[in-house]
């Protein structure tokens, strides 16, 4: 990564050099077959990042071709966009942001790969909280992907490393202490029947499961309720059909959600901290190996409601880390937006002179 990553500065800087590249002006959404004078301007932007190889000197350079729509997707897909080859609102952005800000991002992640890329092992899971996804890497290569969700703002996605031991299907859901007082309770003291319509119980701090009809939620606040709320496992819990469980102190985890649609997002920053995964089943059995599982004997397990544990042979070390850019070993580089607004406190530093203190 890091060697990459030094390799796409070197040719951005170059390209700096040479004039940077061109903006495109605001106007109509340049899309397949569309006539316009900017299109020129875009295929020489799209050539100098790389994206655009062929159709450069096109018969008719104002034409929104296939090969620029190609370009456009390749550009699209290395800046986590949603990739329809079409030049509009949200594209048009990412294209007009400036060289000497890219380079910048390259410079930041850089540094974080300095922090981090030290001793890994040979096999581990890594989930990229700005690039919204998760892979798997053995040998030095992906042997899985999917998109994640990751916590939104105020509820931030941490950044740690942990070992995933276990995987659960037919989770419960036992509601955080923050969760429960500050969206629950609410709900609980305008609806009573709350409970029961999202297939949830209320317990002491014993585990005793309680009448909720015999509590008066109004008497109680944030800073005093003394209960525990689970959700039930079901089709509805709001972990979905499985979780992949890396005990750490944040609570923190990978699992299923209901809300499928969400991962069609190109923002997907909607959780309270958890990883949502995408592709559940393919990394279940990935993780599981040849250990007697295919979706038969998993769907026997979900049609049972039971919630049932399984343990990982080879636990795997999972690192949740923070990434606006990356390389692949083609030199290509990527870019994921800063959604926590992180970079710019790692360049100020970054950009910092270096001051060298007598020894003694």
């Amino acid at each position: 990564m890091y060697v990459h990553l030094r390799n796409g500065l070197k040719n951005y800087r170059k390209i700096a050099k040479n004039g940077g590249w061109p903006t495109i002006p605001s106007g109509q959404v340049l899309k397949l077959n569309v006539e316009d004078a900017r299109v020129v301007t875009l295929r020489k932007y799209l050539t100098i990042t790389g994206d655009l190889s062929s159709g450069i000197n096109a018969a008719n350079e104002n034409i929104f071709d296939e090969d620029v729509e190609n370009a456009v997707n390749q550009f699209q897909f290395r800046h986590n966009l949603n990739q329809d080859g079409v030049i509009g609102k949200s594209t048009l952005q990412v294209i007009n942001v400036p060289i000497e800000q890219r380079i910048n991002e390259i410079r930041i992640n850089m540094e974080r790969a300095r922090w981090v890329i030290h001793h890994l092992p040979n096999d581990f899971m890594v989930v990229n909280i700005a690039g919204y996804n998760v892979r798997r890497i053995t040998n030095d290569e992906t042997v899985f992907y999917s998109r994640v969700i990751v916590g939104k703002h105020y509820h931030e996605t941490p950044i740690f490393k942990g070992i995933l031991r276990y995987i659960e299907i037919n989770p419960t859901w036992t509601l955080p202490y923050s969760i429960a007082t500050k969206e629950t309770l609410p709900k609980l003291q305008k609806d009573p029947g709350y409970l029961a319509k999202h297939n949830m119980i209320i317990m002491d701090r014993s585990g005793n499961e309680l009448d909720p009809s015999t509590i008066d939620f109004n008497k109680l606040t944030k800073g005093n309720f003394p209960y525990t709320v689970r959700q039930k496992a079901g089709p509805h819990n709001a972990l979905g059909q499985v979780k992949f469980m890396f005990p750490n102190h944040y609570a923190v985890y990978l699992h299923d959600t209901p809300a499928r649609g969400l991962f069609a997002q190109e923002k997907r920053a909607f959780s309270h901290g958890c990883i949502r995964l995408d592709q559940k089943w393919d990394l279940f059995l990935n993780l599981v190996g040849d250990e007697g599982w295919d979706m038969v004997r998993i769907n026997e397990v979900l049609n049972s409601g039971k919630t049932t544990r399984v343990n990982l042979k080879k636990p795997i070390e999972i690192l949740l880390l923070y990434w606006t850019a990356g390389a692949d070993k083609q030199d290509k580089l990527y870019f994921n937006k800063d959604v926590y607004d992180r970079d710019t406190e790692v360049l100020v530093e970054l950009d910092k002179a270096v001051i060298f203190k007598e020894s003694r």
